[in-house]
C-alpha cells in the first residue's frame, strides 16, 4: 500500500489520485490527469504573421519578376499565398510539437503538488509557458526554452482578484499584480467563475 505525500492517506499501489485529498501519487503521469479543460492555442494571429510575411516576400518576388520582363502582379500573388501558407504550415506543426512536448514536461511537476483544474498557454514577461489552475494555487511555468525559467506561483489565500486587462489576464496578489498574455481570455475568465477556489475573487 502507498500513503498519499499530502494527507497521508492510505491508498492503493496503483492509484494515480489520492481519493482523499485530489493529490496526484507519484504513479500519475500527464496522460492519466489530463481530464480538465484546456484553453486551445489561437492559429489567427500565427496565420496573419505568416501571410504578413508571405505579402513581404510576394512584394520583393514580385519586383524580381518585374526586372526579368513578367508580371509584378502575377509574381507577387503566386509567391506570397505560396510562401505564407507553407510558412505557416512549418510554424504551426513547430509550436504544437513545441508546446506539447513542453507541456507534458511541466504537467509531471504540477500534477505532483495537487488536482489541476485547467489550464492554457500563457506568457508573461516575455517567457512563454503554461498558466494552471490547481487545488493550491495559480501557477505559470515557463517553457525550458526560455532563458528565464523562474516559475511563478500565486497560492489561492493570497489572490486578491482575478480581472482582465484588455486582452490580458491579471491576478493580483496580497505581493504583486501578475500578468499574462493568454488565448481566448473569455474563456479564461469563464473557467474561473466555474472554479470554486476562484469564482470569487473575479473583478
Amino acid at each position: 500500500m502507498n500513503f498519499c505525500s499530502k494527507c497521508g492517506y492510505q491508498m492503493s499501489e496503483d492509484a494515480n489520485i489520492c481519493p482523499n485529498c485530489g493529490c496526484a501519487s507519484s504513479n500519475a503521469t500527464a496522460e492519466q490527469l489530463d481530464n480538465h479543460p484546456i484553453v486551445k492555442n489561437s492559429t489567427g494571429q500565427l496565420f496573419m504573421t505568416c501571410m504578413l510575411g508571405g505579402v513581404v516576400f510576394g512584394a520583393v518576388m514580385g519586383i524580381m519578376w518585374s526586372a526579368m520582363g513578367m508580371s509584378f502582379v502575377l509574381g507577387f500573388l503566386i509567391c506570397s499565398v505560396v510562401f505564407g501558407l507553407l510558412m505557416f504550415g512549418a510554424m504551426a506543426v513547430a509550436v504544437k510539437v513545441l508546446n506539447n512536448n513542453s507541456r507534458k514536461n511541466i504537467m509531471k511537476k504540477v500534477a505532483m503538488s495537487g488536482q489541476i483544474y485547467f489550464e492554457g498557454a500563457a506568457n508573461r514577461s516575455g517567457n512563454g509557458g503554461w498558466l494552471f489552475v490547481t487545488q493550491n494555487a495559480v501557477e505559470h511555468h515557463v517553457h525550458n526554452t526560455n532563458i528565464d525559467t523562474k516559475s511563478t506561483i500565486m497560492p489561492h489565500d493570497e489572490i486578491i482578484s482575478i480581472y482582465k486587462s484588455g486582452k490580458k489576464l491579471s491576478v493580483k496578489t496580497t505581493k504583486t499584480t501578475y500578468t499574462f498574455v493568454v488565448n481566448n481570455i473569455n474563456e479564461w475568465m469563464s473557467l474561473f467563475a466555474q472554479c470554486e477556489l476562484t469564482k470569487n475573487k473575479l473583478n
